[in-house]
């Protein structure tokens, strides 16, 4: 059996980005330098992609798009946080 070919969906922003593919709807998050939190344009359109989803689509994954470039993380060790009967010596 031959793959549907992927299909876009129009959001209406790009910071909701949206494809059908095989009845699965991945919707992705496209603001991850506000680490793909909600707002007031994503918010509307997400509901609005929900609420009209394709009848023929069974599966609606939701994923957020990485940063490129990430700040480089500190690699110095911390101390363990110390819990009630468990002192650090």
């Amino acid at each position: 059996m031959a793959r549907a070919a992927e299909r876009p969906v129009d959001t209406g922003t790009e910071q909701l980005l949206c494809a059908v593919e095989d009845h699965v709807a991945t919707v992705s998050f496209n603001r991850p330098d506000q680490r793909n939190a909600l707002g007031d344009i994503v918010t509307p359109a997400l509901r609005e992609i929900l609420l009209e989803a394709d009848p023929d689509v069974r599966v609606i994954i939701l994923t957020g798009v990485a940063r490129l470039a990430r700040r480089p993380t500190s690699r110095r060790a911390t101390r363990p946080t110390q819990w009630p009967g468990n002192a650090i010596k």
